[in-house]
């Protein structure tokens, strides 16, 4: 078997929306019964397993988030964006989320809407290298973008405080004619 090192992309976009947009979700989640997943994942809060796309809140994560997308659509030359489904999490002191990928996209979106610490943000995983990747410039209120087949993972809360996400997957629809530029 050969390995070769294929260069790839992903997004930090601050979003300037970010204290509103937090205050809807917190205030959402705070009214949804708690799901908890304590398996191989310990995770104190999400919604992962109901995965209609038709979720409340989906409608103004759009509003919010589409246009950092479109910008996203633009420097790659791709378009038509098709968010295929929307979760969120939250983890509390102690709770981790195993290392994984997301099958069946082509890409990966998390939003931050509570961070509490460097130590929390989510770490990407090198199979060449064979190391993790945990100096990402993540914060809170950043919505981070990659390739939904890379290894991530979100380590484990080690603070007192509240991490919570939201996440979603999504594949561009359509590429743009680049060669003729």
């Amino acid at each position: 078997m050969k390995i070769i090192r294929l260069n790839t992309t992903g997004f930090i976009l601050p979003v300037k929306e970010h204290e509103t947009f937090k205050k809807y979700m917190l205030e959402y989640i705070e009214k949804q019964p708690r799901l908890e997943i304590n398996d191989k994942d310990k995770i104190y809060n999400t919604d992962y397993e109901d995965v209609k796309i038709d979720k409340p809140y989906i409608d103004e994560a759009i509003k919010v988030l589409g246009p950092y997308l479109g910008n996203i659509c633009e420097r790659l030359k791709l378009n038509d964006v098709n968010v295929k489904e929307m979760w969120y999490q939250q983890y509390v002191k102690g709770n981790f989320h195993q290392w994984h990928t997301h099958p069946h996209s082509g890409w990966a979106g998390i939003y931050y809407i509570e961070l509490p610490s460097d130590d929390t943000k989510t770490q990407l995983y090198d199979s060449l290298e064979n190391k993790v990747i945990d100096n990402l410039d993540l914060r809170e209120g950043d919505l981070f973008v990659f390739p939904a087949t890379l290894l991530h993972r979100s380590p484990e809360n080690t603070t007192d405080n509240m991490k919570t996400i939201l996440s979603f997957n999504f594949d561009f629809n359509k590429i743009e004619n680049i060669w003729t530029n």
